[in-house]
Parts: C-alpha cells; structure tokens; sequence
C-alpha cells in the first residue's frame, strides 16, 4: 500500500473536531465572549474573548468543556444549526489520511490490510459539506491567526458516512478512525 504525504497535529490531549467549514467561526474553543475585558486574550472584530481555563464537564462552559464532558471515543456535538464530529485520542500526533478516508491517531501511518483492522463503535454520520476542518477543540474557529499547524482542511463527497474506530498495532500502535461512505 502506498503511504500518503500527511500533516501530523499536535492536540496536547485535546479532543480535535471536524466541522463543516461552514459552521467554524461559530465554534468557540476554550474562549467566552466578554466585552468589557480591557486585555482580552482573543480579539476577533469587535468582539473580545477570554480563555475560560476552570474546566467543568459536568456543567460545560465552553465549548472545548461541551466537547470533552464524554468517554464515547466518538459522538456528534451540537454547533450552531449543525453538528460537529469529536474523536477521543490518546496520543498527541494525529493526522488525516485521504486515501483512506482515515484518521490516525499515533505518530505513523499503520501498514493495513483490511483482515487486520478490526472496526469497532459504528456510528452514522450525514456528512452535509463538502469542505471541512479538522481542528483542536480548544481553539476558536474564528481566531484569524490560528497555528496553520493545528488544523487541517478537508474535503468529502457529501452524503451518508459510518464512523469507525479501531486500535491497530504493527511495529507502532494507532487509533483509527474511519470515514465509511454507505
């Protein structure tokens, strides 16, 4: 199998979120609006943000605690009038692997053969857009001088999607995540 050229993220153990690009200016991250702040951390136009860093899953804030207030590897999260889509990882690195319509989460492309993935936690997805971000979930979709290294744009064919996981080993050990068109 031939390997792709791929952008490797850091998420820091972040969850990361893929939008439809559409609704990424509307995804907040770990910032609250607040006006009348005179050194805000985050300025967008007119509109100023702080870093709200007192975590509460248990009563999400943010949308970084909405993202995190879970143990489902997984899930949908409601964003303006759509949805993003939130995986769990447990290394740092991921990447997007087009060929595959993969994400994975590990430090290096794994060697597949489909006999040896065992895909686990099947999910329907309706995928709406074509053009989508993948991105830490802390940070805020709007910030206008986001890390180029912390995000990745992607493309899918609108249309009906299974998400998968799987954990794989070969001389490495990965999370996969994939993007099955039905």
């Amino acid at each position: 199998m031939k390997k792709a050229n791929v952008k490797w993220m850091d998420f820091s153990g972040a969850p990361p979120i893929l939008l439809p690009k559409s609704l990424l200016t509307q995804w907040q991250g770990l910032f609250l609006l607040h006006q009348s702040c005179k050194s805000p951390d985050l300025e967008i136009g007119a509109e100023k943000y702080v870093i709200c860093d007192d975590f509460d899953f248990d009563n999400p804030r943010t949308d970084y605690d909405r993202a995190c207030a879970t143990e489902h590897s997984h899930f949908l999260l409601d964003v303006a009038r759509g949805q993003g889509l939130v995986f769990s990882t447990e290394y740092d690195q991921m990447a997007w692997w087009p060929e595959e319509r993969m994400l994975v989460n590990g430090s290096s492309l794994p060697e597949l053969k489909n006999s040896d993935v065992n895909w686990e936690y099947p999910m329907e997805w309706q995928a709406t857009e074509s053009e989508f971000v993948l991105m830490n979930a802390c940070n805020h979709g709007g910030d206008p001088d986001m890390d180029p290294n912390s995000f990745v744009c992607l493309d899918l064919t609108p249309g009906k999607y299974v998400v998968e996981r799987a954990n794989f080993t070969d001389d490495y050990v990965h999370i996969l995540f994939r993007l099955r068109a039905v």
